[in-house]
């Protein structure tokens, strides 16, 4: 996987691991995106961060520590590793990306792409709302029920993490 198309690919992957609300969240939420920082004092914050805001304190993402623990899968192997977990590993890079932190590994996942551009991510973020709203309104839900709404957590505790 390299170039613009692994940056779209993982980029759907990662937003397929949150509920709906969050990706609305980070959606609403575009002016107040940053690089370089998991938060920021005056309310602004990262990709990963806004996408988990809308979770439970203890989901949230504000740290290296966070965001492995959110997308590495717990593996019964002695001494497994969480950080080279293949599930935490768009988000990786994507954090990377995003913050400028092109390096080889960088490169060799995404080709000449070195620049994670904002226009990207929300067309990418576009998709899978659109996707995510019609799954929900095929499965006969309503998408303001509390359900959905409230933080999105039933919902969460089904899609989440899925494959």
């Amino acid at each position: 996987m390299n170039g613009p198309n692994a940056v779209t690919r993982d980029l759907q992957y990662v937003f397929a691991q949150f509920p709906l609300v969050s990706l609305l969240h980070l959606r609403a939420s575009r002016h107040r995106l940053v690089r370089s920082h998991y938060q920021t004092a005056s309310g602004g914050g990262c990709l990963m961060y806004l996408l988990s805001e809308p979770l439970p304190v203890s989901q949230r993402i504000d740290s290296k520590e966070t965001l492995t623990r959110f997308f590495a899968r717990r593996d019964n192997v002695l001494n497994y590793v969480l950080a080279d977990d293949p599930h935490y590993q768009p988000a990786k890079w994507l954090v990377r990306l995003w913050d400028g932190q092109i390096c080889a590994d960088v490169r060799a996942r995404y080709g000449d792409c070195r620049y994670l551009s904002e226009e990207l991510v929300m067309q990418v973020l576009d998709e899978a709302i659109a996707e995510r709203r019609a799954t929900v309104e095929q499965n006969g839900e309503n998408l303001s029920s509390p359900r959905l709404t409230a933080c999105g957590l039933a919902f969460a505790a089904n899609s989440q993490h899925s494959s």
